[in-house]
């Protein structure tokens, strides 16, 4: 308190001294801390934030150092991360595919979602085709078959399917097949006759070389018993130019010999006539004499359908003996 000396204020100076003044303590200053943030991450190491005053208004008024505005946090709830799925390592068939599987911080739940799993794949299916079997026949027309299959065991990945079987023919195995004998004429000699027939159906489809007669003489006792007579007929032969006259006389002889079951001291050969050379073949035309022939020959061979027969025989016998004919015409 400040008052004048005489009582009254008039009565001093004018200059009155103050009576308060500015005073200014911080001893007692405390820091004003706000609670601590979330952690900045939800997986992991983060940070955490608070704010920090001093309660003056004056960081410098309250005691040093200043507590902490920011600290390093770890949230250990972590969730698994994962990528997409590989291709799958198989082009057709049964395979797997991978993808990656992390934990941001290392610290996730249990063993974690699977980095491997099955699959199939079809982008390069292709059909695979067994060896085709043998003909069903091996004479004539058959089928033959074959297995297909789609490696991915699912036929719709492979496309449209391959034909399992087909057609097809094979003559290797033909053989000619025979009919019975005629009956032979009682009162005469003449010739028997059978059907000879291939297997297939197509007389080209069995080989000619071993097609059986189908005419013969008859073997009635009769006519085995030997005439003094003989039969002659004339055979002409298309032959290559290279082939010897003399080679082809005694080839024919066999032929004829054995076309008719005689034996070949019976049967002579003549050339009679050497044709003109053409290109690469010659003509050649032989008379054939059977001495001491059987009835049964005799009247066989007055006809012009044995007669064939035995053209048919040494036509197929001459290419043995090395001496094939590209015709044989024979005439009585």
């Amino acid at each position: 308190e400040i008052s004048c000396s005489s009582g009254v204020e008039g009565d001093c100076d004018a200059s009155k001294p103050a009576v308060a003044e500015d005073c200014r303590e911080v001893t007692g200053c405390q820091w004003i801390i706000s609670p601590w943030s979330v952690c900045s991450s939800s997986c992991g190491q983060g940070w955490i934030n608070r704010t920090v005053s001093c309660e003056s208004g004056s960081q410098a008024d309250c005691a040093q150092p200043a507590p902490a505005t920011e600290e390093a946090c770890f949230e250990s709830f972590c969730n698994w991360t994962v990528m997409e799925w590989s291709d799958c390592n198989a082009t057709c068939g049964p395979g797997f595919q991978l993808r990656e599987v992390l934990c941001p911080a290392g610290a996730c739940d249990g063993e974690g979602p699977a980095s491997v799993q099955a699959c199939v794949g079809n982008s390069g299916c292709t059909w695979q085709l067994a060896e085709w079997s043998t003909c069903s026949t091996s004479c004539g027309s058959g089928v033959k078959n074959r297995s297909v299959s789609c490696p991915s065991e699912y036929w719709e990945d492979c496309g449209q399917e391959p034909t399992t079987f087909d057609t097809c023919s094979s003559y290797t195995g033909c053989q000619w097949q025979v009919g019975d004998w005629s009956q032979c004429d009682g009162n005469g000699c003449g010739q028997r006759v059978r059907a000879v027939y291939c297997q297939s159906g197509q007389v080209q489809d069995c080989q000619a070389e071993a097609q059986p007669a189908n005419i013969t003489t008859c073997d009635l006792e009769v006519c085995l018993e030997v005439t003094s007579d003989s039969a002659s007929f004339d055979l002409v032969l298309e032959v290559n130019n290279e082939t010897s006259v003399e080679s082809v006389k005694g080839s024919v002889q066999e032929a004829v010999a054995d076309s008719l079951n005689v034996d070949a001291e019976a049967v002579s050969v003549e050339l009679v006539n050497n044709g003109r050379r053409l290109a690469a073949m010659q003509t050649l035309e032989f008379i054939v004499e059977v001495r001491e022939v059987t009835k049964g020959i005799s009247e066989f061979l007055a006809s012009e359908s044995s007669l064939t027969a035995v053209a048919q025989d040494v036509a197929q016998e001459l290419p043995a003996r090395r001496a094939a004919a590209a015709a044989v015409q024979i005439h009585w």
